[in-house]
């Protein structure tokens, strides 16, 4: 274990437990070193199928901000394989068995993982102030 990442042959991943999966911020902090997010879940308390694949499309979306791969492993909802651009190359339902197949290793990044909320915020803020500055300029012209 190195820095709240799980570490075996020379693979580092990222443990994501149930719910944090909600929370991109929290997981990109942890994640930017690692080359695969594996995600584990107790969805037995839920009774809505919508809610667990919910919690699974979920995790593809995470996959995608990231660039990383992921495995999701879940004793009552959806499992699976998730690709780095967010497609699920395999996926189990309840008491479906393993999940047989291999993933590719991502290497590095995207901006989002570095910079987070940040990388918009910086972009937002100086277009509203140009648009508000052009509003005001074009509204003395008037």
């Amino acid at each position: 274990k190195k820095d709240g990442m799980l570490v075996y042959d020379n693979v580092k991943m990222t443990p994501i437990i149930c719910y944090e999966v909600l929370f991109n911020s929290e997981i990109s902090e942890r994640s930017r070193y690692s080359n695969v997010l594996v995600t584990f879940s107790d969805l037995s308390a839920v009774k809505y199928k919508w809610v667990k694949n919910y919690f699974f499309n979920l995790a593809r979306i995470r996959a995608m901000e990231l660039q990383k791969p992921m495995l999701v492993s879940s004793n009552n909802g959806v499992s699976g394989i998730i690709t780095k651009k967010g497609r699920a190359v395999l996926e189990r339902h309840a008491g479906e068995g393993f999940l047989p197949g291999s993933i590719m290793l991502a290497e590095t990044g995207t901006p989002f993982l570095y910079f987070g909320n940040k990388l918009i915020l910086m972009i937002i803020i100086p277009l509203l102030m140009f648009s508000m500055g052009w509003l005001l300029f074009r509204g003395g012209k008037s």
